[in-house]
């Protein structure tokens, strides 16, 4: 096993030397190639083109849309849609999207919260007619029992339950609502 591992390593080495050696790798690197295409320069595999990038302590250049203000000074300023950016990169517009979300750079046209054209108040009713909150710091969190909650003056513990006297879970009224604790 170990005879096969050192001929291996020496097909490799040979390799590498007649392909340019460390300078047509660093020359690759930096002018963007994947480690990919490296390997198959040099007849390796992206995991040891890997390594071999970390045995030279190389890094690849950083990517334009990395930078927050180049970002931003496309984006906001010269008011650049994510098509456009993403065309100048070479990369899928998707990629940009993330980076402005990652930066905290503000969306440009996609309106969120009440301002969505889709907006339902932040509420979701179950198929069994419980209401859910949606949106802000309650989000999660049933509305009967934050209505029990609000009636108490305090949060209710994970053993307290809320049930509606009339039956219809849509019926939030302190009034239908019985607290019974199970203990």
């Amino acid at each position: 096993m170990a005879k096969n591992l050192e001929k291996a390593i020496a097909r490799f080495s040979k390799r590498y030397k007649e392909s340019g050696g460390y300078e047509k790798f660093k020359q690759l690197l930096e002018s963007g190639e994947t480690l990919e295409a490296i390997g198959s320069v040099f007849g390796f595999t992206r995991q040891y083109a890997s390594l071999k990038k970390i045995e030279f302590n190389l890094q690849p250049p950083q990517k334009k849309y990395h930078d927050r203000e180049w970002l931003c000074q496309r984006y906001v300023q010269e008011h650049r849609t994510l098509a456009e950016i993403a065309d100048e990169c070479g990369v899928d517009p998707g990629t940009i999207y993330v980076h402005l979300k990652k930066c905290g750079i503000p969306l440009k046209g996609v309106p969120s919260g009440e301002r969505h054209h889709r907006w339902k108040g932040g509420r979701f009713v179950r198929p069994d007619g419980s209401i859910v909150i949606t949106a802000g710091k309650d989000k999660g969190k049933y509305l009967h029992r934050l209505v029990m909650e609000q009636s108490l003056g305090r949060p209710l513990k994970r053993r307290e339950k809320v049930y509606h006297i009339d039956g219809n879970k849509s019926n939030v009224d302190i009034s239908n609502l019985r607290l019974v604790s199970k203990e």
